[in-house]
Order: structure tokens, then C-alpha cells, then sequence
């Protein structure tokens, strides 16, 4: 857990305007499933909902949804790396971390929510 980041280990490196703690795991990798991942799937079912019996409108949200996942998924989580602020062993313990929520709240969460209100 106590990776240090990676311009704590090489001084060519400058940290862009980074707490002065240990990076491990990325936190922004984790917000990305979280939270994106969340708003996206409910995006998904809300449409889905309205638009069940036209494929095509379901195949293009489909695909809206998934790119922009993506994009924000690589977006964030690779200029945590570029800008020198985290590894890429603490953006994937990161993005583990998130994925994991992530699946919690499908499996779980989801349908507590869905019952209490």
C-alpha cells in the first residue's frame, strides 16, 4: 500500500500538484468505475426502458455509452500516469478497487436501492 510515487523515487519527474503522501492505489482510477461506471449503467437502463422494442436506438446508446466509458477511462486514468503523479501498478490497484465497488452495487446495491425506494 505504501508505493511511493513516482517522483518521490525519481527527481526528473515533477509531480503535478500532488498531495506529498503515498499514491497506492490511484483514487481517481477508483472514482472512474465508480462513478462513471454507475451513472453510464443507469443511463443504459433508463433508455433501454424507454426504447425497448427499437433495437437500433438500444445498439447506438449501447455504443455511445461504451465509448464514452472508455474514453473517460483511458482519459483519466493514463493522465494520472503522464503526468507523473502515479504508477501504472497504482492506477490498476485503483481501478481494481473500483471495479470492485462497482460490481457490488450491480450485484447488490442496485436492488436495495430499487427496493427502498
Amino acid at each position: 500500500m505504501n508505493d511511493p510515487r513516482p517522483y518521490f523515487v525519481d527527481s526528473t519527474i515533477k509531480g503535478w500538484e500532488c498531495y506529498a503522501d503515498f499514491g497506492n492505489p490511484s483514487g481517481h482510477a477508483t472514482s472512474v468505475w465508480m462513478f462513471y461506471g454507475i451513472i453510464l449503467i443507469e443511463v443504459y437502463r433508463e433508455i433501454k426502458s424507454r426504447y425497448s422494442s427499437k433495437t437500433v436506438v438500444l445498439l447506438i446508446t449501447k455504443v455511445v455509452c461504451l465509448a464514452v466509458f472508455m474514453f473517460l477511462l483511458i482519459g483519466i486514468v493514463f493522465c494520472r500516469i503522464f503526468l507523473g503523479v502515479h504508477s501504472l501498478n497504482q492506477v490498476m490497484m485503483g481501478s481494481v478497487f473500483g471495479i470492485y465497488i462497482f460490481m457490488v452495487f450491480l450485484w447488490y446495491a442496485d436492488k436495495w436501492i430499487e427496493y427502498l425506494f
